[in-house]
């Protein structure tokens, strides 16, 4: 084969892989949509762990480079093997101005039609060591002894189960959509990406309930952060703690009203809220909710009994969702859902006595008999 013949091949060549490539990439595009596959944003914690795996099984198709997080595979198409499939996978990765790493890790396994998502848990489980819940469940964790434990998942909470005044369901859950909604605007406006809630209202109105139902709605985790725990770590360990996070999860902290109170005395009204511990300080706080190192995209779900204790200082960061009593209406239905039938008779034995729904469901656990109940019901008024 002469000099001009290679030439020529050359110039073939040069021209057809661009094609095929375009090609390809099409065919990959339309073909994700049906079989499973995974994207995994450069914010992930996973991110980094699947690279870390990526770059010791796959077979890449552009160099290995040196990220921020070591040494990792270049940008473009890559293939492996895993669980007996082939994977396919597209890597999108860039640096901003602040040396972070950005872009996403596209896996799909284009022969694994049958197997469903359940090989993209496994293959996240074995990759990046993280745990992943089973199909349908809440992933449920929570941040003790400096590291995240996971708990039992929970069954997701349907919206018939749960009785709030007005449209409380509703508005938490769109207000969440309309964040996660927000990241490309609060890029382009250089904001911020995160945001906190403060549910406060009456013990027993349901508050846990209600983040319970949110992120059953919205297909989220639950991350949990103990009262308890913060009064003995810094806010430098709180920070860490939420990077090591992965992604779709709420950070629920429940009673935050705990940490402040008046020295001394707690019934004196005349004292200032303060920190009552040596670790948390306000101002530490304050950082956690809006601070340069807080991670992106982190949610927090806080709830407080008792919101006058709280800082202004603090309550202007977050987003007040109120839960109040249940109304005469609610209660009824929610006795109806319990015990078909009782729902009247109830209300009429309850007078315009207000009860939390939590305090009925108990009345329901301790007298299986209307008869008991109703009277339970009745002995109310002459407790108050």
């Amino acid at each position: 084969m002469s000099t001009y013949d290679f030439f020529f091949l050359g110039i073939i060549a040069a021209w057809l892989l661009p094609v095929l490539r375009w090609a390809a990439e099409q065919l990959i595009d339309q073909t994700q949509s049906v079989v499973p596959s995974v994207t995994i944003l450069a914010h992930d914690r996973a991110f980094k762990a699947a690279l870390r795996w990526l770059s010791e099984n796959g077979r890449w198709a552009s160099a290995i480079y040196r990220s921020t997080s070591g040494l990792s595979p270049g940008k473009g198409w890559a293939f492996g093997e895993f669980d007996g499939h082939p994977l396919v996978l597209h890597c999108e990765l860039d640096q901003n101005d602040n040396g972070e790493e950005t872009g996403s890790l596209r896996v799909f396994f284009p022969t694994a039609l049958f197997e469903g998502r359940g090989i993209i848990h496994r293959w996240l489980e074995e990759t990046t060591e993280l745990p992943i819940a089973p199909e349908g469940l809440i992933p449920v964790w929570r941040y003790d002894y400096g590291e995240w434990d996971e708990m039992a998942p929970k069954r997701p909470r349907q919206s018939n189960t749960l009785f709030y005044p007005g449209r409380t369901k509703e508005d938490l859950v769109e207000a969440l959509e309309r964040f996660y909604a927000s990241r490309e605007a609060c890029q382009e406006r250089c904001e911020p990406w995160r945001v906190a809630f403060m549910l406060e209202g009456p013990p027993g109105t349901g508050k846990t309930s209600l983040i319970h139902y949110a992120a059953s709605e919205l297909r989220l985790g639950l991350a949990l952060v103990s009262t308890r725990f913060l009064q003995h770590i810094r806010d430098s360990d709180l920070v860490k703690a939420l990077g090591e996070l992965p992604p779709g999860f709420l950070v629920v902290v429940e009673d935050i009203d705990r940490l402040f109170q008046a020295s001394g005395d707690d019934d004196d009204d005349d004292k200032e809220p303060e920190v009552r511990n040596n670790k948390v300080e306000l101002s530490e706080l304050l950082n956690l909710l809006d601070g340069f190192h807080t991670p992106e995209g982190v949610v927090f779900m806080m709830t407080a009994n008792h919101p006058e204790l709280l800082p202004d200082a603090l309550t202007r960061r977050m987003i007040t969702v109120r839960v109040d009593l249940p109304s005469r209406t609610e209660l009824e239905g929610f006795v109806e859902t319990r015990r078909p039938g009782w729902g009247g008779a109830f209300i009429q034995a309850l007078g315009e006595q207000r009860i939390t729904i939590a305090r009925v469901e108990q009345l329901l656990r301790m007298h299986p008999d209307n008869s008991a109940f109703l009277d339970a019901t009745r002995a109310l008024h002459a407790a108050e």
